[in-house]
């Protein structure tokens, strides 16, 4: 994490602290290094203390929380739609 800190990456943390960030209302840096925790303890509080922000999915309903493999899709779908990928998929 400290590498790539000194790299210039903003560290983000998942988790379900009160304090983190909606995950649709962050800004998304260019270079971005995003930790997930494990399904049952989540990211740990060391990594929490080293991250720059938390973040987290808003959910509705009775699931507060996803498998990682579903969280991870939805950061990327959310970074994808933040309009700030250098990436241009429209068809030609």
């Amino acid at each position: 994490v400290e590498k790539m800190k000194e790299a210039g990456f903003t560290i983000c943390a998942a988790c379900l602290a009160d304090s983190a960030m909606r995950l649709t209302d962050f800004s998304y840096p260019e270079k971005m290094l995003l930790i997930l925790g494990s399904e049952g303890e989540g990211v740990s509080p060391r990594l929490l203390k080293k991250s720059d922000q938390q973040l987290y999915i808003p959910m509705h309903g009775k699931v507060h929380s996803l498998n990682v493999s579903a969280a991870a899709a939805v950061f990327l779908a959310a970074r994808f739609f933040s309009n700030k990928l250098p990436i241009d998929l429209r068809p030609r």
